[in-house]
């Protein structure tokens, strides 16, 4: 019964360990890369809004539009990890993607002017499309991170639970197996108390 018991408990403490990484690994592959994604993508964005008002201050520069297709290209990166990662119904990350995409559109327009050389309406689509929208943007993208962030703390409590229920079970069954214990080895030494007794009673 002991050697049991002890398997028992040995069991359940490998599942419990196994079963904890796993979720923490979910919580760091899920929650944790969508936030990361989502400020990377804001990082970008806000980057190349400001190299959109160098442009629109000083002329265009080939360099500088080199730079804002990089980030650009980053940016595409962070929205499919953000479409790839986000399982939830409620909408969020298609709206987080909308308004990116809506800031995007603005950018191909304000590109062109300064392309061909209109620097005064690239300045002017700036303040009046490209802040307006990417200020949607950033805030979309901060009601994802808080849903995001909600559910790692979901998450992390649901692990939580779970890790103590399984301490209770082996706490119990690390009890049990001392009960059982003691209960067999006073049976075993009225076993052998008990016949010394009686052959010392019969000398």
């Amino acid at each position: 019964i002991t050697i049991v018991l002890t398997i028992a408990v040995v069991v359940i403490s490998v599942i419990d360990v196994s079963s904890v990484q796993r979720s923490y690994q979910s919580v760091l592959s899920n929650p944790v890369a969508i936030t990361d994604a989502v400020q990377d993508g804001e990082q970008g964005i806000n980057a190349v809004a400001r190299l959109l008002r160098d442009m629109a201050l000083s002329g265009y520069d080939n360099a500088t539009a080199a730079q804002i297709s990089d980030l650009l290209t980053d940016l595409d990166a962070s929205l499919d990890t953000v479409d790839s990662l986000y399982t939830d119904t409620d909408g969020l990350e298609e709206t987080y993607i909308q308004a990116v995409e809506s800031w995007r559109s603005s950018f191909s327009e304000i590109d062109a002017a300064l392309q061909s050389g209109d620097l005064d309406q690239a300045r002017s689509w700036i303040a009046s499309q490209c802040t307006p929208r990417l200020n949607a943007a950033v805030s979309a993208g901060e009601a994802l991170q808080a849903a995001v962030q909600e559910e790692g703390n979901q998450m992390v409590a649901r692990i939580n639970s779970s890790t103590v229920r399984n301490r209770i079970v082996i706490i119990a069954l690390a009890v049990i197996m001392v009960l059982v214990g003691i209960i067999l080895n006073l049976r075993m030494i009225r076993m052998i108390v008990r016949p010394l007794r009686e052959a010392d009673e019969a000398v």
